[in-house]
């Protein structure tokens, strides 16, 4: 009996050990996938691989259409938009993660300048020249003298500004329940499309949202509810069913257009009665 709970320990141990052992390969992958400027990504944690995967998809199809719109591609993509799309999974406590990343090239979209340049000239990379012997420097000056930042010591880019959230009074619609109007709060406080999207899932899973979508797929406009992201994919606002130009603007408080965001990234939801 002791050796067969030392033999199924064991195992358990190995199959833990392999585990880890995967994840990190595969947090390492994805890692350089999005260094290397050849591949545009998506990615979502959620509770199930489905709701993951497809809020994954939706981060990676906004994307891909910013790309296209920056490179003056005459072509926009739809849910069903998505060719030659790979998937890592990896499991995140109670969670689900996905990464989905393609190759720009599927859609005409060029490489990142620093991909370009790190192609043109692979074998200075993998064997650099011997640089030329510097003067050797006093133990005093050694001690004093500054040195060059490595990766850990480069400022990292700073987080995109919070955007300003509406009391709930403001964000409020008579027209609404009270459950609707929380649901468009956090949609307000959502922050950017991955955590938007993550969101929508959740509403979909709790039968607050019926569906939702990219706007080549919204069956009618004036039927949906639209949340609009900037440039860089951060939450400007939701607006209210309705007329084009005749939509309540939960942000403001004010009469709103969907018009008046032409060119912005923008996803479509039915909300739940």
């Amino acid at each position: 009996m002791r050796l067969k709970l030392i033999i199924t320990t064991f195992l358990l141990l190995i199959t833990a050990s392999g585990s880890l052992y995967a994840q990190k390969t595969e947090a390492k992958q994805i890692n350089m996938i999005k260094l290397d400027g050849r591949y545009l990504y998506g990615e979502a944690t959620m509770p199930t691989e489905a709701e993951a995967k497809e809020a994954a998809d939706i981060t990676l199809i906004n994307y891909i259409n910013d790309k296209l719109k920056e490179h003056h591609i005459d072509r926009r993509l739809g849910l069903d938009g998505l060719e030659q799309t790979q998937y890592i999974t990896v499991k995140k406590g109670n969670n689900i993660r996905v990464f989905a990343y393609v190759e720009s090239s599927v859609y005409g979209i060029p490489a990142s300048a620093t991909q370009a340049a790190a192609q043109s000239a692979p074998a200075a990379e993998a064997r650099p020249a011997p640089a030329a012997k510097a003067p050797e420097k006093s133990p005093a000056e050694s001690r004093h003298a500054p040195s060059a930042p490595g990766p850990s010591q480069r400022a990292s880019a700073p987080a995109p500004a919070r955007q300003s959230v509406p009391t709930r009074k403001i964000a409020e619609s008579s027209m609404l329940s009270a459950w609707q109007n929380e649901a468009i709060e956090d949609l307000l406080n959502s922050g950017n499309l991955n955590s938007a999207a993550q969101l929508l899932n959740e509403f979909r899973s709790a039968h607050k949202v019926l569906a939702f979508g990219s706007p080549k797929e919204c069956p009618d406009a004036s039927k949906c509810f639209w949340i609009v992201f900037d440039t860089n994919l951060n939450t400007i606002t939701v607006l209210s069913s309705g007329a084009n130009d005749d939509r309540h603007n939960f942000k403001t408080g004010a009469p709103d257009g969907l018009g008046n965001y032409s060119g912005n990234t923008a996803v479509w939801f039915i909300l739940s009665k």
